[in-house]
């Protein structure tokens, strides 16, 4: 009896213990599952950032693709790969993936995916030739603005901003699931909220083109439309790589100055504004004579001509065409300085210019009234040098102002503001019109600049016409005991119905005729082709 007890008692506990262990297999069988089914790894590809657009909504940043690989560690992943990928890149990701767990590679190009791989693309913040490095500026290692619209506006352009992953499913070893797709987190990655500019991507790339193809090497070239104040181009050299910043960190030619803002001695340039207070203030007209024997002395100074070229009798139109000093020394002497201070004032000399936050231009110099107090101060400011210094921008407003019939328009940069649905939130217009100097002034002297065109092969572009002066100014700067000259050409097209002005300068140049006038030229005749 005892013996049949005890054999019925190990038999139920021996159940029991079935049941017990039944239980645990498929408890510990569930939670394999769950864990199988609701395990991801996740991998960051990309940060979005507020988008900076032109003036045509293009991106100027954000406006390159690039694409990324995401790839589970299969024998199959790994063998379609092999013809697909170049050696280099093919090794890189095998060694990545000898770990077994998944990973993304970033392409040269895009690609056809293959099984257990995605392809997927973004937006790089920076192109290989980026635009508008001045401008746009660049982040620094956290990701914030560091200089430009980057970080005047870091705050708007990081709002709301987001990000892209790729997730694959795994066991609970964290193993990749077979047969289970790559996944593409999307949160808010594209983001729509950014800054429009007054900028014309097309514009800006002729005008970066034009520097490069003739070896502005350190200078720029700046683009505004006539009437408007709109900045159109604004190109400085030497540039950055916003990529790559190590690189011009230790280069001599300050890579990061953007010169278009940038204040500089402007030489014969300047002559375009003392024609024009002397006709509008009746002191002189185009058909003014003078004998130019090359040089003159004022208040003990001699003055002289570029290698002391003996012009004859010349007046006001062929004076600007040769660049003759003297011709207007002579007429400055005859003229109130006050006036003349006036004027150049009114079209936004000695004046610095908010372009956008943390974005202001120098503010360049005017001399005071009292010390144009002899003949040979005044003679110095007649033909832009002495105290006198402008920006390239400055100059670029001086001509357009001339062009639009005697209105000065103050430039701006900044159009307005894209909120995060798209819609433009804030739209800035340009400030009224201020009226310089009367309409037959100004065609007067626009018929002269003609002219000077016209008589410059350098300068005259083969697809439309325009008007501009050369200068080549005394910079105050020496390498190996020798002055540096700055070389310039400052001018407008069309000229019947201007609607650009540009300003080309060169650090270091040899003259304004050959160093600055083919990028006029080049600028003229592109832009035109375009508008075409």
């Amino acid at each position: 009896m005892n013996k049949r007890i005890v054999i019925l008692f190990c038999i139920i506990t021996f159940s029991l213990s079935s049941m017990v262990l039944r239980f645990a297999f498929i408890n510990i069988k569930g939670n394999k599952q769950s864990a199988t089914y609701g395990n991801t790894r996740s991998i960051t590809i990309d940060k979005s950032r507020g988008t900076i657009y032109d003036c045509n909504l293009k991106p100027i940043t954000n406006a390159t693709p690039k694409y990324f690989l995401a790839v589970k560690p299969t024998p199959i992943a790994l063998s379609q790969l092999k013809g697909n990928l170049h050696d280099e890149e093919f090794d890189k990701l095998a060694k990545k993936l000898s770990d077994g767990n998944p990973t993304v590679i970033a392409l040269e190009k895009d690609m056809k995916p293959v099984k257990d791989t995605r392809v997927i693309k973004t937006m790089e913040r920076y192109s290989k030739n980026q635009l508008a490095t001045h401008i746009v500026g660049h982040l620094d290692s956290e990701g914030n603005g560091a200089i430009g619209l980057e970080k005047g506006y870091n705050e708007y352009l990081s709002k709301d901003s987001g990000g892209l992953a790729v997730a694959f499913s795994v066991d609970a070893l964290g193993r990749p699931l077979i047969g289970a797709d790559i996944e593409v987190r999307d949160a808010n990655y594209n983001v729509g909220q950014g800054i429009v500019l007054t900028i014309d991507k097309n514009v800006q790339e002729v005008a970066e083109k034009a520097l490069d193809n003739n070896g502005i090497d350190s200078g720029c070239a700046v683009v505004v439309e006539v009437g408007t104040g709109e900045i159109k181009a604004m190109a400085s050299r030497p540039t950055f790589d916003p990529n790559n910043l190590a690189s011009s960190l230790s280069d001599a030619r300050s890579p990061f100055i953007n010169r278009c803002i940038t204040q500089y001695t402007v030489g014969s340039s300047f002559k375009v504004l003392v024609s024009a207070c002397a006709i509008e203030s009746k002191v002189a007209t185009p058909n003014t004579m003078y004998n130019c024997t090359g040089n003159t002395q004022r208040s003990g100074v001699n003055f002289s001509c570029y290698n002391k070229n003996e012009h004859g009798n010349i007046n006001m139109a062929q004076a600007l065409s040769v660049s003759c000093n003297t011709y207007f020394i002579e007429l400055a002497n005859k003229m109130d300085m006050n006036l003349l201070l006036e004027m150049s004032k009114n079209m936004g000399l000695s004046q610095s210019t908010k372009l956008a936050q943390g974005m202001v231009t120098d503010k360049g110099n005017l001399p005071e009234l009292y010390n144009l107090n002899s003949q040979a101060s005044i003679a110095n400011f007649a033909f832009g040098q002495g105290e006198l210094l402008a920006t390239p921008l400055q100059m670029a407003c001086v001509f357009a102002t001339i062009a639009s019939d005697g209105y000065y328009t103050q430039p701006f940069l900044i159009k307005g503001m894209i909120d995060k649905d798209g819609e433009m939130s804030q739209e800035y217009k340009a400030k009224p019109n201020k009226k310089v100097m009367s309409q037959t002034t100004a065609k007067q002297v626009k018929q002269m600049l003609k002219t000077v065109v016209e008589e410059n092969e350098n300068a005259l572009p083969n697809n439309t016409t325009g008007c501009g002066k050369t200068a080549t100014a005394q910079s105050g700067w020496l390498s190996n005991g020798a002055e540096i000259y700055h070389s310039w050409f400052v001018g407008f097209f069309p000229a019947e119905k201007p609607k650009y002005a540009v300003a080309v300068m060169k650090e270091n140049g040899v003259s304004g005729s050959a160093d600055c006038a083919p990028v006029f030229r080049e600028i003229a005749q592109n832009v035109t082709s375009l508008n075409s």
